[in-house]
């Protein structure tokens, strides 16, 4: 296949993609609540973690932050990969300190109905499966349980599976689920996705459009807000003192700590 005809069809895989990508605001959204009311045994229905199921209470710990601090560094004359590489440490690095809350109390009804309908249902995170007892403290916290309603699988040695949480990492989140799909003991023949990132919904998009699966994605823009309403002089501050005591201060406290000095 000549190198244009493979590239042509490369994008019209992810256009593909994106045509089947909505945004929605809430899980109360009725278009979410129908592609979850359809679900069956042969759908598996996916969430992101960050900014689609729960968030830290501190500018300090956001995905807002992380691009920031990856900004930050590369301004600072870093290359592309090790200013990814210091926003990933970062990220991680803060997690055990941050507070979190959840992004919507509806998403658990939700979840916890497919459950009871038998529908496979987990998270996938591009956190660092590093921080998987972390992240799995944050999101028990919250009342979230993945563990019983993971895809039965033929033997997928390091998956990053813990508890019901997929852990990507670097790896592209359509990659690993690629992977995770040809090791499962059966196929699913439609997968629903919610993610706050438009290119994790390219990604996997692209990869089910690929192995003729349907797919639905939504793109969660609840949290777009927060994004809009970061605040980098505050996220400065708390960063400073959790390297300096290795507390996360609340957006409050770091408020109040800029006025004083």
């Amino acid at each position: 296949m000549n190198r244009y005809l493979t590239t042509a069809l490369f994008f019209l895989a992810v256009s593909t993609a994106r045509a089947q990508v909505q945004d929605v605001a809430t899980y109360c959204d009725p278009r979410a609540q129908l592609a979850v009311a359809t679900a069956d045994e042969s759908t598996w229905v996916i969430f992101d973690i960050d900014n689609t199921l729960l968030k830290p209470t501190s500018m300090m710990g956001s995905h807002q932050w992380g691009d920031y601090m990856r900004t930050q560094a590369e301004s600072a004359g870093q290359p592309k990969a090790d200013a990814n590489r210091f926003q990933h440490s970062a990220f991680s690095r803060v997690q055990p300190a941050l507070k979190v809350e959840i992004t919507e109390a509806a998403v658990l009804p939700l979840i916890r109905s497919l459950q009871k309908n038998n529908v496979v249902t987990f998270a996938l995170t591009a956190r660092d499966e590093s921080i998987a007892d972390v992240t799995l403290r944050q999101t028990n916290s919250l009342g979230f349980d993945f563990s019983k309603s993971v895809p039965k699988l033929s033997g997928m040695n390091g998956s990053g599976f813990h508890s019901g949480l997929l852990f990507s990492g670097e790896t592209p989140k359509g990659e690993l689920l690629k992977r995770l799909i040809a090791e499962s003991a059966v196929k699913p023949k439609r997968v629903v996705f919610f993610d706050d990132r438009g290119y994790n919904l390219d990604s996997v998009g692209k990869t089910l459009t690929e192995a003729g699966i349907e797919f639905v994605g939504f793109r969660y823009s609840r949290t777009d807000q927060d994004i809009a309403e970061f605040r980098a002089d505050i996220a400065s501050v708390q960063w400073l003192e959790f390297k300096r005591t290795g507390k996360a201060l609340s957006n409050a406290e770091a408020l109040r700590l800029m006025t004083t000095h």
